[in-house]
């Protein structure tokens, strides 16, 4: 019966140097309690298959292998440890995948709206089994984050609806 909201974003750069910047946020929806983490690395720690990719920043790693994501990141306060099943088929946004963002380059860019969760999470001393649902989105491409800005809503409605806004 409880409820926690998250999301874990990671950010490959490719400027002057590559680095990586992992930045997490969970939220406790019965106490309101909202916690941030961030980790940074030079170069790019991924590993990318055919299949499945995997990043692994310290303790906080995101991979997908034979279908199954996993997420696990946190901090002394809180920790998320959970697995994503597909729920249906990607979403490639712009109807191609494919992002047009004129002088700024050009990026990929699809969404796995309704990813069934099984897990744990842990907030304080306290660890809980949970379920749910998550959205995951990848972007990538040749495309100037400097020349960018973001203002991005994902949606899941009850009603079954997904919607973006961006």
């Amino acid at each position: 019966g409880d409820r926690y909201s998250f999301h874990f974003t990671v950010f490959v750069i490719n400027a002057l140097a590559t680095h990586t910047v992992a930045h997490v946020s969970f939220v406790d929806q019965q106490t309101g309690r909202h916690y941030t983490g961030q980790k940074r690395t030079q170069g790019n720690p991924s590993k990318g298959t055919q299949d499945g990719f995997e990043l692994a920043i310290g303790n906080w790693q995101m991979a997908r292998s034979s279908g199954n994501d996993r997420l696990r990141a946190g901090t002394d306060d809180f920790q998320f440890n959970l697995r994503l099943t597909d729920g249906a088929p990607p979403v490639m946004q712009g109807g191609t995948g494919l992002l047009d963002f004129e002088l700024a380059g050009e990026s990929y860019y699809y969404s796995r709206p309704r990813m069934p969760i099984k897990g744990a999470v842990k907030v304080g001393n306290e660890t809980k089994d949970v379920t749910g649902v998550a959205w995951f989105d990848h972007q990538w491409g040749d495309f100037e984050v400097n020349q960018l800005g973001w203002d991005w809503f994902a949606l899941q409605l009850d009603d079954g609806a997904d919607i973006m806004i961006y």
